[in-house]
């Protein structure tokens, strides 16, 4: 019945190297290059709301998700369970401000910010949908999610044929492996050394949880990624090895979701509790959001 709150307590006293907590601000990096793919497809949202108010949450990476907004100039809380590194951000001068918070329980008030970002941070929650309703509860415009995408929820009837080949071949495989003896791994469960099962998000619950609130709209994205061990270390470098590497296996797996855009790495999700404006709808499209327009229920008033 506790599981909830010995996780939380976990999270709450990890500890960071000290000298790996130094590459995260490191901006020669290949990882630091990583992370700057990922900050950048919320730029719509900053050039679009200049002068709206941010909170991340689950930013305890030493707060270089509210880094990446406050140089947009646009005023950001960075907040996470764990304070250790966030103070010391603070001091360094890297972020404005920050506040300790338990996502599921977030001591801000109703709408007092205008978006608030989660970024890799929902699939190490216990209860991560609990943090998705208290984030929707303190933004007024809406929350984003950079969550590794959920590859289990495949639609076939969507995709045609394709996809019933798809899962043919799947199928025949995972039949072989279990007529030889070999441990069928289609769906792999994964948990954390902290407790909690590691979740993902996929655009089809995103709709669904966006539904249940009757909102307007939600705007979605794949996007591909590669994480190798030491490329917190490696500085980018044309025949860098590593950053060769995760280019390489990006360009590999942007073949592959160009043709099932659903397998992508990533999901980004934006969920809007208003409809955005014209600029913002523009400039997500440009930046090849899919911007999915919801049917709103039709027995209940505005």
């Amino acid at each position: 019945m506790n599981f909830h709150l010995a996780s939380y307590r976990n999270h709450k006293q990890s500890k960071h190297d000290a000298e790996h907590v130094a590459t995260w601000r490191n901006e020669k990096t290949v990882d630091y290059w990583r992370h700057q793919r990922m900050y950048h497809q919320i730029d719509p949202l900053l050039l679009a709301y200049p002068k709206a108010k941010w909170l991340t949450v689950g930013d305890g990476r030493y707060g270089t998700d509210a880094h990446y907004i406050n140089q947009f100039g646009i005023d950001v809380i960075a907040s996470d369970i764990n304070d250790t590194c966030l103070k010391q951000a603070k001091q360094d001068g890297f972020i404005r401000d920050y506040a300790v918070e338990n996502a599921e329980q977030l001591s801000f008030k109703d709408d007092e910010f205008d978006f608030v970002l989660c970024k890799e941070s929902y699939h190490h929650f216990p209860r991560p949908m609990l943090a998705v309703y208290e984030m929707l509860r303190v933004a007024e415009k809406g929350i984003v999610l950079i969550e590794p995408n959920d590859q289990a929820i495949l639609e076939p009837y969507k995709d045609g044929m394709r996809s019933l080949a798809y899962w043919f071949q799947f199928s025949v495989k995972q039949s072989l492996k279990k007529f030889i003896g070999r441990k069928s791994a289609e769906f792999p469960i994964r948990y954390e050394s902290s407790g909690n099962y590691v979740y993902s998000i996929s655009k089809r619950e995103m709709e669904k949880l966006a539904l249940g609130l009757n909102f307007d709209t939600i705007a979605t994205k794949g996007l591909n990624d590669s994480y190798l061990e030491g490329v917190e270390y490696e500085e980018v470098e044309e025949n860098g090895p590593l950053f060769r590497k995760v280019q390489e296996n990006i360009k590999r797996m942007d073949g592959i979701s160009k043709r099932r855009p659903e397998t992508a790495g990533l999901l980004i999700a934006i969920l809007f509790k208003v409809l955005p404006g014209q600029q913002c709808l523009d400039l997500l499209k440009q930046s090849e959001f899919a911007v999915t327009k919801l049917e709103k229920t039709p027995y209940l008033k505005s």
